[in-house]
């Protein structure tokens, strides 16, 4: 189970000041929270200061029990996967690319369980016939696969995706989430957080949700707080709730 308890962040330079104030909540094993609000309220500098990237004023991050905030990076890339909105891979081939997320698992030399472990989640992506291109050949779509594996394969107990679906069409979105909800549901102690943009597709693949305004939690908690009253106060528009299929979905008037 990953707790944050009472996280503070600021940020200043001479034109604005950003902040994130007061984050409390829990996410249990094999559950995936979706984070969701408007652009500017604080979803992306919460994950990089759950992962260690930034670091908080105040406040807990407690992964079983145990406070990690001061641990070293290299026992935080050990627990978390961090994947941001904006990457930049080396120039490798695909099927080497994805490798380097095995990397604080390797002492020395690359076992066959790495080449395993690797082999197993490009085909799951979908990225086979990929796996001897260069990644600079690749649209960014197949790129944005590239890095999830590359995420998927560090094997942490808790991945940190900031819209994990940039750049993909309807299909590979669909791959993608999949991929994602079958890695955090079948391996026992995975905690997934990802900001989201598409409520809907959060809809369909979270567990517990997140809303976030001006860096503050507005609500956090299940389907039931993706309502009409919420998503207007956070988003300033006006939206109907329809059941499709057994599948909420929110249609903006």
């Amino acid at each position: 189970m990953l707790e944050i308890k009472e996280l503070c962040f600021k940020y200043e330079n001479k034109k604005n000041v950003f902040s994130i104030k007061n984050i409390n909540f829990i996410v249990p094993a094999n559950e995936i929270t979706a984070v969701i609000g408007p652009n500017g309220s604080g979803k992306s500098t919460l994950l990089k200061n759950i992962a260690g990237f930034l670091k908080p004023e105040c406040g807990s991050v407690i992964l079983d029990g145990k406070d990690i905030i001061k641990n070293s990076s290299e026992d935080m890339a050990r627990i978390f996967s961090f994947m941001p909105q904006k990457n930049a891979v080396p120039d490798y081939t695909v099927f080497d690319a994805v490798l380097l997320g095995r990397m604080p698992h390797i002492n020395w030399n690359v076992s066959e369980n790495d080449l395993k472990i690797v082999n197993s989640i490009i085909g799951e992506l979908g990225l086979s016939n990929l796996s001897m291109r260069n990644v600079a050949s690749l649209s960014g779509g197949e790129l944005q696969k590239v890095i999830l594996a590359r995420i998927i394969v560090q094997n942490t107990k808790v991945l940190l995706l900031d819209e994990p679906t940039n750049f993909l069409d309807i299909r590979n979105q669909i791959e993608v989430m999949n991929a994602i909800r079958r890695t955090t549901k079948k391996n026992p102690g995975i905690t997934t957080i990802m900001v989201v943009h598409d409520i809907n597709m959060a809809f369909k693949y979270a567990d517990k949700f997140i809303l976030m305004r001006e860096g503050k939690i507005f609500a956090c908690g299940g389907k039931n707080i993706i309502n009409r009253e919420n998503i207007k106060s956070v988003f300033a528009i006006d939206v109907r709730i329809e059941n499709i299929n057994n599948h909420p979905v929110v249609i903006p008037y």
